[in-house]
Formats: C-alpha cells, structure tokens, sequence
C-alpha cells in the first residue's frame, strides 16, 4: 500500500495489533507446551522428586544425556586377570527457571531422580 493511500495509517495500525496478539499467542502457546512437558517430567519421577508442577515455576530445557561409567576391577594376584566393563545409562536434566533437576533413566521408561539445585 502506498503511503499516501488513505487507509495506510489505518492498515499499519492493524498490522501492529495483528503482531501484539501473534506474539501474546505464541507466548500462551510456549507457556502450555512447558506446562505439558512439565508434566510428562513429574511423570517419569513419579513420587522421587517433589511437586514440580508450581504456579511460577517454568521450563526453559530439557535434555536426555548419554552417559557410560566404567567398572574397573582389579585383581590382586595379577593385571591380566584385570577387568573392565562399562555400563551405559542416559540422564535427563532440566532445567526451570527456579532450579535443576537431575534424573536417571531406567529400562522401564522412568527415571529415577538423584537431586536438584
């Protein structure tokens, strides 16, 4: 449209209030999608980890981290009866605007919570 249009002042005025309410929707949007996660994240803890679910608290990530320990067992007698193995186990750490909680992964699709800061 052509700035001297007369409605231009109009439209520009429109496109504004069209951006203010796309942007307070993407927000709403952002904030239920981190309330669901939230959820699914209490779910896996079950009754491990306190109420995560708090009126001012959100999620800002999450992420599932791969991680191996090695177990190494020496024997006294002689180091070619040494041996190693490792074991491998994801963790998930996410990350609120108020605190972190650190999981482990188990095989049944839960987690078992190890602590929070």
């Amino acid at each position: 449209t052509p700035l001297v249009h007369k409605d231009y002042v109009y439209m520009e005025k429109a496109l504004s209030q069209i951006k203010e309410v796309a942007t307070a929707l993407n927000e709403k949007n952002r904030l239920q999608k981190s309330i669901e996660r939230t959820s699914e994240i209490q779910a896996l803890f079950g009754d491990e980890c306190e109420d995560l679910m708090m009126p001012h608290r959100v999620l800002l990530h999450d992420f599932i981290m791969p991680m191996s320990y090695s177990n190494i067992e020496s024997s006294s007698s002689s180091s070619s009866s040494s041996s190693s193995s490792s074991k491998k186990n994801n963790h998930i750490l996410c990350l609120f605007n108020d605190i972190v909680v650190i999981g482990s992964m188990t095989n049944s699709a839960k987690a078992k919570f190890v602590g929070k800061a």
